[in-house]
């Protein structure tokens, strides 16, 4: 039950800040799909230093709890994750589920790019991708599915949109894992530790 997932959440005026426990006890969605919470500090009567994981199976003294066993009175579910994945999924063949992001900006020029005003725009290092969100128009929901742009055999760290939405400007780092045109893991980056820029036409 090996997964990070990320999760865009909503923040309210006058919201309470939830402590690092809740990035724990639940990933993504409260629901019980491939993940549960092993608190090895927590194992009795062997001790955290001496459980050891053989095989990918957990010493039967580390306890663990379900997303669904966990509450909070303020706990609510992100807008969306990138990504969760069901029970069952092959983490060894398919590889990891998050999109590992790097960085997170709003896109809100109305006469940019067509279709993109209030969108939220968020890197991937180990995709070598930008997700584009779609907000809804009181920007309290996300409607539709992330759509991927911009794919590369880069790590992307963080993005910056130009004033007149035309421009897309991205960091990439110099070195670790991302995936290629196929897929398929690589750590031969593309334009190790360089500035993309990613530029709109507007069709004659």
């Amino acid at each position: 039950m090996r997964t990070t997932i990320v999760g865009l959440l909503l923040l309210v005026a006058g919201g309470v800040a939830l402590s690092s426990q809740t990035r724990t006890q639940v990933a993504g969605y409260a629901d019980d799909q491939m993940y549960a919470f092993e608190n090895w500090a927590a194992s009795a009567p062997m001790p955290c230093a001496d459980a050891i994981e053989a095989d990918g199976i957990r010493p039967s003294s580390v306890p663990v709890a379900t997303e669904t066993g966990w509450s909070h009175p303020h706990q609510a579910d992100p807008l969306l994750t990138l990504f969760t994945v069901p029970n069952g999924y092959d983490f060894e063949t398919s590889g990891g589920a998050t999109i590992a992001a790097g960085g997170l900006d709003l896109y809100s020029v109305e006469d940019g790019v067509p279709g993109w005003a209030d969108s939220l725009m968020v890197t991937s290092l180990n995709r070598g991708a930008i997700y584009r969100v779609g907000l809804s128009d009181d920007g309290r929901r996300a409607p539709d599915a992330p759509v991927e742009m911009f794919k590369s055999t880069n790590r992307y760290r963080d993005l910056a949109i130009h004033p007149d939405g035309r421009a897309v400007y991205i960091v990439t780092d110099t070195r670790g894992p991302t995936r290629d045109s196929s897929g398929a893991g690589t750590r031969e980056l593309a334009n190790p530790g360089a500035l993309l820029e990613f530029t709109y036409v507007v069709p004659e």
